[in-house]
């Protein structure tokens, strides 16, 4: 009973998280300064990419799944031009100590 106990505990307090952790306020990304190649030195392999208009796009997502509160997100989308240099970003975040948006 005990063992049946811990466990449902443990379930009940317990969280999940997918994706790689990251910091989306982050100086290294700037419009037309880095490229593609030192974005994924400083992010790693992106959680997707794909294409825009001809134009390669990166998309950086964590998040984490709390049982009695609500799940946490953030998302750090990169477009590159066509030379594979940052064209434009935005950063989308749900947690508390984020609680920013940014759009360039």
């Amino acid at each position: 009973m005990t063992k049946r106990l811990y466990l449902i505990l443990s379930f009940l307090i317990s969280c999940a998280s997918f994706g790689k952790k990251f910091n989306g306020n982050n100086e290294s990304i700037k419009i037309n300064v880095p490229t593609r190649k030192e974005v994924e030195s400083n992010f790693g392999i992106p959680f997707r990419s794909g294409f825009d208009s001809g134009l390669k796009i990166y998309h950086y997502f964590y998040g984490m799944v709390l049982v009695f509160n609500n799940t946490k997100v953030k998302e750090l989308t990169i477009r590159f031009n066509e030379n594979d240099i940052v064209q434009n970003y935005s950063y989308l975040s749900s947690f508390n100590d984020d609680n920013i948006v940014i759009f360039n």
